[in-house]
């Protein structure tokens, strides 16, 4: 059929331009040797059973590989190409600390040959560098906690870590930030502060919300709501005030005019 064919013509075409280039084995994730990677790690995955093959050799006619058993490929195997078509690929892109991944052969081609992954690292580096223009806004302790109450009620298991408190505000993108230390040591004392007020519990890094949260919370909307009540009644005296003066003159002013007339 057309569409078998072609399909197994994409996925030959697929392995054998990823296994060009195979990544390092291991892969550094970090530092220098991690942002120099540019290779690719090719499995491929029975449509049906269990069978998981990491190909290491195709040379057009058998696919050379080891297939998974007991939680790692050690097993040598082969896969003729007519048989290719009971398979799916698995293809990773390592470039640089980035990962790829394309479950498509059609997909992994068209998106190789563009270069996608280029285009990709290179807007992040424009995003990450406008983001570090921007200053890190500190939210005030008591944003912080309101914040943490809602998560807690969406998740009554929540904990969070000052690092955590920060990739919840700021993305990860804040971790390549200049600011980012005392960013980072102000919600750390932020976070210590609710504790020791009772507000939140501590359990090593990580803290939860304690039920007196609800009652500071409360406490805090009522005192914003008199003071709310407050500027609103000064407001309404500063207007009784002007209007008051302001009938005043009139009077003075009409008094004069009937004296002046």
């Amino acid at each position: 059929m057309p569409d078998e064919y072609l399909s197994m013509r994409f996925l030959e075409y697929a392995l054998k331009r990823a296994l060009r280039k195979p990544a390092p084995n291991p892969i550094p994730r970090s530092g220098e040797a991690g942002a120099a990677v540019d290779g690719y790690v090719v499995y491929l995955r029975a449509e049906h059973g269990d069978l998981h093959v990491l190909v290491d050799e195709f040379d057009g006619r058998v696919v050379q590989g080891r297939a998974l058993h007991e939680g790692t490929f050690e097993l040598q195997t082969s896969i003729p190409t007519y048989n290719l078509r009971h398979f799916v690929p698995e293809i990773q892109h390592y470039y640089g600390l980035w990962n790829f991944n394309y479950s498509s052969a059609l997909r992994f081609i068209v998106r190789d040959l563009l270069h996608f992954p280029v285009f990709v690292v290179a807007f992040d580096v424009i995003q990450q560098a406008l983001f570090n223009r921007k200053r890190l806004v500190r939210n005030e302790r008591i944003t912080l906690l309101r914040d943490l109450v809602e998560h807690t009620i969406k998740n009554p298991q929540f904990k969070i870590s000052h690092i955590g408190v920060m990739s919840e505000i700021y993305t990860n993108r804040w971790v390549h930030h200049p600011s980012k230390s005392g960013v980072l040591e102000y919600y750390k004392l932020a976070l210590d502060s609710l504790a020791q007020s009772g507000d939140l519990k501590s359990d090593g890094s990580c803290y939860s919300v304690s039920p007196k949260a609800l009652e500071t919370l409360a406490q805090y909307e009522e005192q914003e709501r008199k003071h709310r009540d407050n500027v609103k009644q000064k407001r309404a005296l500063n207007w009784l005030t002007f209007v008051l003066v302001l009938l005043a003159a009139l009077q003075v002013y009409g008094v004069l005019s009937s004296n002046g007339a």
